[in-house]
């Protein structure tokens, strides 16, 4: 980031949200501890710098940014590598950017990927990509200027439908976008104190990262930069909000003037809360950091905080390993994470209590 020296004095941006007082203070985490159960080998096509792990039906996929095969398919069962394709590139099954996995979840094995320098949603047919040679997509989608910049995409079971956030010209917390690219719905607008700070820089302040449920019911939000989470209905209406009963923080940050324009800047003390989200038709496993930008691994953590639909608080569960993403499988029987070591990248599976099961 450019002329870091025209940052003015630290914004600390209070979200006035109208928030049911029922589920603001909901019943606190149980906790319960679990250790590693099985360690993935990797074979002779490591990965290198993973994005993103996600559970979709039958299979495990995975992104990687730098790895000359991008797109990992695994067989959960047998623990191997199904599938890998993709490159760097604009062209089919190429990317620049990616930027977020996300299932389809519309009872399909379909799984899309966001490439945010392209802006372009990538979709794939896993029983079509992993029982044959052809990698073709499923369907490709260009993003429409009027769809702002995208930051974060998840699926939605309608017509081809996306749930964007990001640097929208009005405040909404979301946007629907059709299968045309285009704008199909807006949320309501989140509420702020009126401040000098640019609208961009609050809605860059408030990122979230989006993920749905497994009827498409409802959308939940876990915030990056403030430790809370959001759940929304189809309709673009607010449920439910969660807030820690004890340390609460607002995003830390500054404005500053880049060859780019406005722009939010970060220090050694902006923290970051919730750093990867994976749900199943029950829960939501948000995986919680806490820690402030001059920690060594900010982007990793060893704690996650498991929600369900309605808002309520279920269960923190402390794991033995430091990770970067995890998912959950549908029926919430393993979790699989990500863990970056000096050695390279493992897949670490573990065991989930049967009370997190589907029920």
């Amino acid at each position: 980031m450019k002329n870091v020296k025209s940052v003015v004095s630290y914004v600390s941006l209070v979200v006035l949200l109208m928030i049911p007082v029922s589920t603001l203070f909901a019943q606190d985490f149980s906790e319960i501890d679990i250790t590693t159960s099985e360690v993935w080998e990797q074979g002779e096509d490591p990965l290198y710098n993973p994005a993103k792990i996600l559970s979709v039906g039958d299979y495990v996929v995975i992104v990687d940014k730098v790895a000359d095969k991008k797109v990992r398919i695994y067989d959960p069962e047998s623990k191997q590598l199904v599938k890998a394709f993709g490159k760097q590139g604009k062209g089919p099954n190429e990317y620049l950017s990616i930027w977020n996995l996300f299932a389809v979840k519309d009872g399909s094995q379909q799984f899309c990927i966001y490439d945010i320098q392209l802006r372009r949603v990538t979709c794939y047919d896993l029983d079509a990509v992993a029982n044959s040679s052809s990698y073709s997509p499923s369907y490709t989608q260009m993003l429409s200027a009027d769809a702002g910049l995208p930051l974060r995409i998840t699926g939605w079971p309608q017509k081809r439908e996306f749930i964007t956030t990001g640097i929208f010209k009005k405040g909404h917390r979301f946007i629907t976008i059709d299968s045309t690219g285009s704008v199909a719905a807006k949320s309501d607008e989140f509420e702020y104190e009126e401040s000098d700070t640019p609208l961009s820089v609050i809605q860059h302040a408030y990122t979230v990262l989006p993920t749905t449920n497994g009827d498409g019911t409802k959308v939940a939000f876990a915030y990056f930069y403030t430790n809370k989470l959001d759940i929304y209905s189809v309709s673009g209406k607010k449920n439910a909000t969660v807030r820690p009963s004890g340390d609460f923080f607002p995003p830390l940050f500054s404005v500053c003037q880049t060859s780019q324009g406005t722009s939010m800047a970060q220090d050694g003390d902006t923290r970051l809360a919730y750093i990867d989200v994976s749900t199943t038709a029950d829960h939501i496993y948000a995986l919680y950091s806490g820690r402030k930008r001059s920690h060594k691994r900010t982007d990793s953590s060893d704690t996650i905080h498991v929600f369900d639909w309605n808002g309520n608080r279920d269960t923190k569960i402390h794991l033995d390993r430091e990770v970067t993403d995890c998912t959950a499988t549908a029926g919430g029987e393993n979790l699989l994470c990500l863990e970056k070591t000096a050695e390279g990248v493992d897949i670490i599976q573990y065991s989930l209590p049967k009370s997190l099961s589907a029920k």
